[in-house]
């Protein structure tokens, strides 16, 4: 029972260890449209959403564009939108499964429908193949999604959060993206994995109701695992552990120590002081080195942030590193 949880003692017990926020001018503002393009083809994405950031690009009127785009049903293509802007007009580039769809229009400042163009990639496949190019009608997305209900907020949660939820549902964040900002084309898509588990529309996007449903999701895996916190705002630091499966509480030194009934799981959480680049790059080989008693042996790193796993002794060994001005953050977890 103790792998279900794996995963949440050690990322959700990563840190709060100085977060950078993304609120601001660099954050750019929502763009989100509703397309619709008819004569693309039967299988192609003949209606479709596009929910993205427009930011300041380097010239004085130009801006881009990052986001994602995500077919409606009964078409499921979806995939990262990026693109450029010159005042209102944009051309943007959807990357879906079996094209590149590449959209022209006006339609920054957006408060009516306006005409725009589509240009597909060819396709081998004639059971794939779009109509190479087209017309377009773009419209404001205000309100609900077509069949699909009004999605979430724009600032409704961050790549943290939104890490967060989906951990405790069972999806495992990319380790090492320890910054706050927009929802990026990865978590779409391990927001699409979680949809598809619970029956809902494999788009991507994050609903309304997929958030509040996220939320409830998590708040009974935390009960469930008695999920306590550690540390606070005053200490610079937070973790976490679940303290219905690691009842047995201890102290050593920096260590805070936590310990199923049995003995068999062992979760260490301590914050060290900080190592210098050339310590945290020599502590790094030190423990990712071959070892002949070590199977399954790997890692992760991603500048100051490691992971190591491996076999040892007939137990499984996680260990987390993340590396700061305020302390070196260690998580062991052994089972």
């Amino acid at each position: 029972m103790f792998k279900v949880y794996v995963m949440a003692t050690l990322a959700c017990g990563a840190l709060a260890m100085a977060g950078a926020s993304w609120a601001g001018e660099d954050a750019g503002v929502s763009l989100r449209l509703l397309g619709e393009a008819p004569s693309i083809g039967e299988t192609g994405p003949q209606h479709f959403v596009i929910d993205a950031r427009v930011t300041k690009g380097d010239g004085e009127e130009t801006s881009e564009v990052k986001g994602w785009f995500a077919a409606l049903p009964p078409a499921i293509q979806s995939g990262e939108v990026t693109g450029a802007c010159v005042r209102k007009h944009c051309e943007l580039s959807a990357d879906l499964d079996s094209n590149t769809l590449t959209l022209s229009g006006d339609v920054l400042g957006l408060s009516a429908s306006s005409a725009g163009r589509f240009e597909a990639s060819k396709n081998d496949d004639p059971a794939l193949a779009l109509t190479p190019s087209g017309a377009v009608m773009f419209s404001p997305l205000a309100g609900a999604v077509p069949g699909l209900g009004e999605l979430a907020k724009p600032d409704a949660v961050d790549s943290k959060m939104l890490d967060d939820l989906l951990l405790w549902v069972g999806v495992a964040p990319t380790f090492g993206d320890d910054d706050a900002h927009p929802i990026e084309d990865f978590q779409h898509e391990h927001l699409a994995s979680w949809q598809q588990t619970n029956n809902r529309p494999m788009t991507g996007l994050l609903f309304a109701a997929d958030l509040e449903l996220l939320t409830t999701q998590r708040a009974a895996a935390q009960k469930a695992a008695g999920w306590k916190t550690l540390g606070g705002s005053d200490l610079g630091w937070s973790a976490g552990y679940p303290a219905a499966l690691l009842p047995q509480a201890s102290r050593a030194g920096s260590e805070q120590r936590f310990a199923s009934a049995d003995g068999k799981a062992n979760l260490v959480i301590a914050i060290d002081p900080p190592l210098s680049d050339d310590d945290f790059d020599a502590l790094v080989e030190k423990l990712t080195g071959d070892r002949p008693d070590r199977t399954s042996h790997g890692y992760t790193r991603t500048g100051p942030d490691m992971e190591v796993r491996y076999s040892e002794g007939g137990k499984a060994v996680s260990q987390i590193y993340y590396n700061r001005k305020g302390g070196l953050a260690r998580l062991v977890f052994t089972y």
